[in-house]
């Protein structure tokens, strides 16, 4: 029986396609608008919002933000306000007080000068004396002064009947924006000050609630400098809490539930003195991207367009120079071909020239092989050519290793 001495390889066919270079890294998740909501007075709590269904507002709870209407926000919690509703009340009434003194004085004034008028001309045909017409002009200039003053009191009286106003509007905390609570810090009977400085855990920790918006999150990284030089604003980028699932939309291309989307937002031109590392800020949306969650995030830093695509196991290298070995199907012998390779991205390379498309092209078996090497394909028998099989390749979109 004869025996077949020739090396077993497998083949893969060359295409045309689409190779995206992905940067991968881990960062973590922060809405772009959130809020640590402090109450502005100190006091007793009195009472917590509600939400649409009545119930008492929660952590997740959705709340409103300010109409365009003019309407305020949604009630969040309010402070026992009785003090302040009584000095509010004790400023209107002043305010009162003084639109009637300001009433009184220009009464007093429309009266003085109807006598003045009078006066002055009873003394024009000599019946009353420049004295009484001089004491007329006099009592006019009086009831202007007071006419003045009393204004004054009013504008004053006014301006304490606004800051009685902003008192008792301290009183109670409102919703900045639409969004979602992620947390309530305050229960009904608990004492609480206003607001105070600090580091975000401080600011967590001491305010009333915190507020989100999950339309919009902002993902800020810390990469080494070669892994960063290519990235730039506006390049695309996925994101997810699963890493499985972002590898899943990555390499299949496909939409998928729980992956955010979104571009690169801006990148630091400077390397950070302690990290060591350039700042890169993405901004994604959609998915289930929550606040605070350690996201994985593919970033497509590199696009090459139709081109001609091979797996990365394809190549050999000889020295620094890359090569192929093709399949000659007629012949089952195989042609050793330098490549110039492009964009790689560590599953699949761009081939610039040595490689067209359709060609078969070893892509397992390799070092077994010189140039012109009478070959048999995995899977084929023996005794003929048989099949072609092709193994995982360009055609059938070899991907990196699934995260576990």
């Amino acid at each position: 029986m004869r025996v077949d001495n020739r090396p077993v390889v497998a083949v893969a066919r060359a295409e045309r396609g689409t190779l995206i270079q992905w940067t991968v890294a881990r960062g973590i998740a922060e809405a772009i608008r959130k809020s640590y909501l402090h109450i502005e007075a100190a006091g007793i709590v009195a009472e917590i919002g509600r939400d649409e269904a009545g119930v008492p507002l929660r952590e997740g709870s959705f709340v409103h933000g300010p109409k365009p209407d003019g309407r305020s926000g949604q009630l969040l919690l309010r402070l026992d306000d009785r003090e302040a509703r009584a000095r509010l009340e004790q400023a209107a009434a002043e305010r009162q007080r003084t639109e009637r003194r300001v009433e009184v004085a220009q009464a007093t004034l429309d009266q003085a000068r109807q006598q003045h008028e009078r006066t002055g001309a009873l003394a024009s045909r000599g019946i009353a004396s420049r004295r009484a017409a001089e004491t007329a002009q006099a009592a006019v200039r009086t009831a202007e002064a007071e006419l003045e003053a009393a204004r004054a009191e009013v504008e004053l009286a006014a301006a304490q009947l606004r800051q009685a106003e902003i008192g008792l509007e301290k009183m109670t905390l409102r919703a900045p924006f639409d969004g979602r609570l992620s947390l309530i810090n305050a229960q009904v009977g608990d004492y609480i000050e206003g607001a105070s400085a600090g580091s975000h855990a401080v600011r967590e920790k001491t305010a009333a609630a915190i507020l989100i918006n999950e339309e919009v999150f902002e993902i800020a990284l810390n990469l080494p400098w070669p892994a960063a030089k290519e990235l730039v604003p506006g390049q695309d980028v996925l994101a997810s809490g699963s890493a499985e699932a972002v590898w899943e939309a990555a390499t299949e291309g496909a939409k998928h539930p729980d992956v955010a989307t979104g571009e690169i937002w801006s990148v630091s031109p400077s390397i950070g003195l302690g990290s060591r590392a350039v700042q890169v800020k993405l901004r994604v949306r959609g998915g289930a991207i929550k606040d605070g969650m350690l996201a994985t995030v593919w970033i497509a830093a590199a696009r090459v367009h139709n081109a001609t695509l091979l797996p990365e196991s394809a190549l050999v290298h000889s020295g620094d120079k890359p090569f192929i070995f093709t399949f000659i199907p007629g012949s089952s012998t195989v042609d050793k071909r330098q490549v110039e390779v492009g964009l790689n991205n560590h599953t699949r390379v761009a081939i610039q020239s040595g490689a067209e498309d359709g060609e078969l092209v070893v892509v397992t078996g390799q070092h077994l092989l010189d140039d012109g090497a009478a070959v048999r394909l995995a899977g084929e028998h023996p005794s003929g050519a048989g099949n072609v099989s092709l193994a995982a390749g360009a055609g059938n979109r070899p991907v990196p290793e699934r995260p576990r």
